[in-house]
């Protein structure tokens, strides 16, 4: 079973998302007020833009890491526990994908 209290790269993940995501939102918000007070939103459209679509690919990042951290998380688990499948039979362990036993 899985142990929340032990997902280190998960609490990880967790800090970096909410740190970004404020970041993101915080500039965000004072370029846009620092348009706004100025009258002059179209110079500061392009780096907000700018902002928000890199922190968006930085986001998108760090949940693709913390995915393939759980998988290898996951994989590692299953091979410690024999590779057995959710049924408690043993999985098929050939290249092809094809039983070496005849099938009867």
């Amino acid at each position: 079973m899985f142990n929340y209290k032990k997902d280190k790269a998960g609490f990880y993940a967790t800090i970096v998302l909410a740190t970004l995501a404020t970041a993101i939102v915080a500039a965000s918000l004072v370029l846009f007020f620092m348009g706004i007070s100025q009258g002059q939103w179209d110079y500061y459209n392009l780096p907000i833009r700018f902002i928000l679509g890199f922190g968006w690919l930085l986001l998108v990042a760090t949940v693709l890491t913390r995915v393939g951290i759980f998988r290898m998380q996951m994989l590692k688990k299953r091979q410690a526990n024999g590779l057995k499948n959710q049924h408690g039979e043993l999985e098929d362990t050939s290249p092809h994908g094809q039983s070496a036993a005849p099938h009867q």
